[in-house]
Parts: C-alpha cells; structure tokens; sequence
C-alpha cells in the first residue's frame, strides 16, 4: 500500500456498523421480547441475512457464499483469482493463492491465455472456440486448490469477467467467446456467477474500490485516493468526487458512507494500443533507443519532445477526451493517486532499485527516459537486469507516452501519483480490479456485464478495428 498511510493494510476488514436495541422499557418485557425472538426466527426462515454493505442500486437478499471465484479475461491473459469471504463482524476478503506455495511441484498457477488471442504473424485473432479450454485449465487450478481447503466446488461462485480487449470484439464474436465459457463453467460443477463483459467505467470503479479498500480508507472512512491504470488495450482513471460538480459519477454506498466517483474508461490508450498507433507515424523511430533496428530498416533515434508529439498525433481525438478531465481533478485538490498496471512497470524499469512504489515527478522521470533511452545497449541492459527483456524495446516508447499522458494532459502535479505493484501489493495480496469488483457486489452495486454486446457507450469514437493489436489490460 502507499507509504502515505503506514496503517494501511491489504488485509483490513470492512467493519459493519454495530446495531444496538433496548427493550427495558417495555411493559411485560419477557412476553415481548418471546414474542419477538419467535418473529425473528420466522422471518430469518424466509430472508436470509442481508450483507452490511449496500449500494444506491439496491441491496442484497441473500447471503452470499463464503468463497468465489473471480476470473479477470484481459486480452493478454486469463487470470482466476480465489476469494474468501471472512466470518464475523468484520466481514473482511482474503485472496487465497491458486498454487500451492508449500508444494514445489504444483503447477496450478491460475493462469491461461487469453479468451481470444491475437497473433502478430497472421494479424488475426483466434477462434473464440478455444476460450472453454481456457477456463477448464483455471477451473482445475482451482479446484486442485479447493481439495486443499476441504471446500465443495459445488459451494463456491464463479465470475468470468472480460475487460478491454474483449470489449473491443465484435458482437457475434463476444457472443461465441460467453456461449464457450457459460458451456466450461456449467460443465465444471461450480456454481455459475456474472459472466460476460464489463463497461470501462465499471472496471476502473472496481480498480477504485480495491485500492481504497486495500489501504484502510474504505474502512475508516478516511480519504481515498484516485486510480490511474494503463493496461495494454486501454486507460482508467477513477477518483471520488465528493461534493464537487463533477458529471458521470457513480453513486456507491459502503460502510453506510456514500461515494460519488468519477470514472472514466479510455479504449486505445493502452499501451500496447497506444504504441501500435505511434508507430504508425511517419517518425515513430523517434520513440526508440539508437541503435534499435525497426522493420522498416530504419533505426531508433530517440527524442523524448519528438517521441511524445508521435503519441499526441497518434491519439489526438481520444487524448482530448482524456484532457477533459483536467478540470474535473483540478475540483479535488491535493487529491493522491495511484497508478496501476503498465504504468508501474514502467516505472520500475526506469528506476535503480526495485521497489513496491514509484512517487513519479515530471522532470526527474523525463531526466530518467532520456539517460537509459539514449542507446539500445543500455536499455537492453536494464531489461535484462530486471529479467524483462523480452519487453525492454518497447518501454522508451513507454516512458514518453506515461509522460505525456499524466503530466501533459491530465495535468497532474509532481508527486501527486505514486505507481503501485499490481502484481505483488503487501504480502501475498495483490491489487486486482477483481477485488474491487467483490467489494461492489457485495455493498449490492448492480453489476451488468455485457453478454456479448459490443460497448459502444464508452465512446462513439472507438470501434473493433482499433483493437486489432491488443495486448494486456
């Protein structure tokens, strides 16, 4: 969690506010209080506790189950991550590890390909009839790890949820990949949750709510903090209005404390979109170190100004949607954020040391693109350093579009964003918009993932052949 808030911890609960009665004085008290236990277990008989947490959008009528399975379907991967709602008054989640970390020999790590992949040889995606086989692949994982815990899978939820990379499918091919995965998880005996697509502005509210949970605030009603996470196919910033005039937010109550959060999704601003675009510009060699070969027999001569104004040509419609919300920000001064994703690798690899957070200044992260960009032996040194070689090419260009994105146009100040560790977090627990996503349903947000249907609400400007080189979420 951010060194701002030494406090905070992953493993914090989300405690229910204490309900407190008195019945003294009452005339014939024991007759009435008989009568009411007799009216409390009746009614218990035909309404199942209600959770403590609730949303504008309704509340929970039903208990939900102790453990669930939320399986994140990004375009660079398939991820299943394993839940476990906690007993007791402070009704706390803990993320479970899918691999057992006692056995060295376990295999079930969780993990499988994306639903629908994209080749770069062939520029074609793969058939959506391979994505039940992926789902098997975690399902078994799972219930590998299930056996471990004594747990039925006939008792735990599955929630199969795709973000930007399927978003940006067509409708037929949305539709073949949910039939596949609804066939894989009624097959596998588990019980059938949410599946299907998320709108942008629900996945950057869940990446909200699991990083404000994760560091107390949600809890101690304490203030939160805004997400920025640049994933590969696309871009979601989210932050807590509060009373400022701020449109497009989303009501969401926990912890009986109200939220207005702004959250806004941005397809094709993620990195791997974002570098696809640039390097479509006539001196998108610009963005690469000296001495890097590129398929067009040029070779890399970077410049940071140059490599930027590539990205702001590239992208200038849905860069300007972004600048729109300058303003919104500027209404919540001093308001922390943290960045997630691709933006904390980033960071990472352009910094010495390895560490759980970046604080990220404009002029020193420039000063950092600029020293390790200047020629392709350092860079490629770095990457190797830092066991990423397979994507050091890729991160000058990176570097100057986190840049332009965060400091150019959404305007934020010097130390007003610290890049966070998705992967790793404190401890064991990671930072997963799938969290995040429990926390909603759970405070009774009506999750409505599209069933195959493109999400043109998002923006009018984007369309499916934009998302012809996806790559991570």
């Amino acid at each position: 969690m951010s060194k701002r808030d030494p406090q905070s911890t992953h493993s914090r609960a989300l405690e229910p506010a204490p309900l407190h009665r008195t019945f003294h004085s009452l005339p014939g008290r024991t007759a009435v209080l008989g009568l009411i236990v007799v009216s409390l277990v009746a009614a218990c008989a035909t309404h199942p506790a209600q959770n403590d947490l609730s949303a504008q959008h309704g509340n929970i009528t039903t208990e939900p189950q102790k453990y669930e399975v939320v399986i994140d379907a990004s375009s660079s991967g398939t991820r299943a991550y394993l839940y476990e709602r906690n007993a007791g008054p402070d009704r706390s989640l803990t993320m479970i590890p899918i691999k057992d970390v006692n056995d060295v020999n376990d295999a079930s790590d969780g993990k499988a390909g994306p639903l629908i992949g994209f080749d770069r040889k062939t520029n074609q995606f793969q058939q959506p009839s391979t994505a039940n086989e992926k789902i098997d692949k975690l399902l078994t994982d799972v219930e590998k790890r299930l056996k471990q815990l004594g747990v039925s899978r006939g008792n735990v939820n599955v929630d199969v949820l795709g973000t930007a990379g399927i978003r940006g499918q067509d409708d037929v091919t949305q539709q073949a990949i949910w039939t596949n995965v609804r066939t894989a998880v009624r097959d596998s005996g588990f019980t059938q949750g949410h599946i299907g697509t998320i709108t942008g502005k629900d996945e950057g509210l869940f990446a909200w709510l699991d990083v404000n949970y994760g560091n107390g605030s949600l809890r101690d009603a304490k203030p939160t903090e805004g997400i920025v996470e640049i994933g590969g196919a696309s871009a979601q910033v989210a932050f807590d209005a509060g009373t400022a005039n701020v449109p497009d937010t989303v009501a969401i109550t926990v912890n009986d404390r109200p939220y207005r959060v702004s959250t806004a999704s941005f397809p094709g601003l993620g990195q791997d979109e974002a570098r696809n675009a640039m390097s479509r510009q006539a001196d998108a060699f610009r963005c690469f170190p000296r001495g890097y070969r590129l398929e067009n027999n040029h070779q890399g001569v970077f410049r940071l100004d140059a490599c930027k104004h590539s990205y702001q040509q590239a992208l200038s419609t849905e860069l300007g949607q972004v600048k729109a919300l300058r303003e919104r920000i500027r209404q919540a001064p001093g308001m922390p954020f943290v960045g997630l994703s691709g933006l904390y690798y980033t960071a990472r690899f352009f910094n010495r040391t390895a560490q759980e957070e970046y604080p990220l200044s404009k002029a020193e992260f420039d000063k950092r693109v600029i020293h390790l960009c200047r020629n392709v032996a350092s860079v490629k040194a770095r990457g190797e350093k830092i066991q990423d070689a397979e994507r050091y090419r890729e991160q000058c260009g990176n570097g100057a579009y986190a840049s332009a994105l965060l400091f150019d146009t959404l305007g934020l100040r010097n130390g007003q964003l610290v890049a966070q560790d998705s992967d790793e977090g404190k401890g064991d627990v990671k930072l997963t918009w799938t969290r995040g996503y429990i926390v909603a349903k759970d405070a009774g947000y009506d999750v409505k993932p599209l069933n195959g249907e493109a999400d043109q609400r998002q923006s009018a400007s984007f369309s499916p052949a934009q998302a012809q080189h996806a790559g991570a979420d």
